[in-house]
């Protein structure tokens, strides 16, 4: 599914590129030109965009949440004294 995914986004890209080298060979008026490059803008780019975020979001979720879960009371981050003294000072507290 990961490369799936991987080469649908290329392909799209690739549609981009050919269709906008299409319009500026072949289409000769400004105003024509532009209306075709924003509707294919839209639709080769912006559209799937949203299909490619929503997989890879799916894909990214359904990895995280096969990591197991943990819980725990506090987290020191620190080296050397400042971590020493936190897990004391958390320590005494609790």
């Amino acid at each position: 599914m990961k490369v799936l995914t991987f080469v649908v986004i290329l392909a799209l890209y690739h549609v981009w590129v050919g269709t906008r080298d299409i319009w500026m060979d072949y289409v000769k008026p400004v105003g024509l030109r532009l209306t075709l490059r924003l509707f294919t803008l839209v639709a080769a780019r912006g559209v799937p965009q949203i299909w490619s975020i929503q997989a890879l979001w799916r894909l990214i979720m359904t990895v995280t949440s096969s990591l197991p879960k943990r819980r725990f009371d506090v987290i020191i981050v620190g080296a050397g004294g400042s971590g020493m003294r936190a897990s004391c000072n958390w320590h005494v507290q609790a």
